[in-house]
């Protein structure tokens, strides 16, 4: 079985040390304590990038994980790699901000390790997953790039997880998913908040607005599909 690369990123020194000795035996661990060695990493490792960065995210006193995501350094190991935060009970705000910085999922604190080892193999699962295009409708998905194209040309950059939902949209298209099976799919059957779906779908249905595609609920069915609203509208 192949040990995939995971960055841990914390300023508790206890805490990072904690994590690292129960994902060891999944991974090959790297410790980090500040922006100042992730970036130092960053320069001297030359185009490599792990394939999961775990981190805190209040990193310290002067910034959190938001202020590092949104950084010039870190853009590039951002489209290389999931990311996982580690928080307590975010805001709905904090969670809109970290979903569109293409973080994964989250982790509540006191960190439960065997729930952070699932989600994390799951997150690189995501990440590493096959190169197939999905089309429809014009629409075509780029699984490597998390990119949605309709007719050829680019419209919109997805996270990981409005990846999955769109990818489970249009695989079961015809009998629309319901949200147990989009929580045994994208968070396998581990539990979410149901609020955070809603962010995903809120978000998704933004990027992909000028597809002419939409995700509706369909109430008399319980599941999500997805709707050619142009054609809806002409009728």
């Amino acid at each position: 079985m192949q040990r995939h690369d995971v960055w841990l990123l914390d300023d508790d020194s206890l805490l990072l040390e904690t994590i690292a000795q129960g994902l060891s035996e999944y991974f090959n661990i790297e410790c980090f304590e500040s922006r100042q060695a992730i970036f130092k990493k960053l320069r001297e490792a030359e185009n490599y990038y792990p394939d999961l960065l775990i981190s805190d995210y209040h990193l310290s006193s002067e910034y959190t994980l938001i202020d590092l995501l949104q950084s010039a350094e870190m853009q590039d190991l951002k489209a290389h790699c999931g990311i996982i935060v580690l928080s307590g009970r975010p805001s709905l705000d904090i969670v809109r901000k970290f979903l569109a910085l293409g973080v994964v999922d989250f982790i509540s604190k006191p960190v439960n390790l065997d729930e952070l080892a699932a989600k994390s193999l799951n997150a690189i699962e995501m990440q590493c997953s096959g190169t197939a295009q999905q089309e429809y409708l014009g629409i075509q998905l780029d699984p490597k790039l998390r990119k949605v194209y309709l007719h050829n040309e680019m419209i919109a950059e997805l996270t990981g997880k409005e990846f999955q939902i769109l990818d489970a949209l249009l695989e079961h298209r015809e009998q629309g998913v319901s949200k147990t099976e989009l929580n045994e799919e994208i968070w396998s059957g581990q539990s979410v908040a149901p609020r955070i779906l809603s962010v995903h779908l809120a978000s998704l249905r933004k990027k992909i607005a000028s597809s002419g595609l939409g995700v509706i609920f369909d109430r008399n069915h319980d599941v999500y599909r997805l709707e050619d609203l142009l054609a809806r509208q002409s009728s």
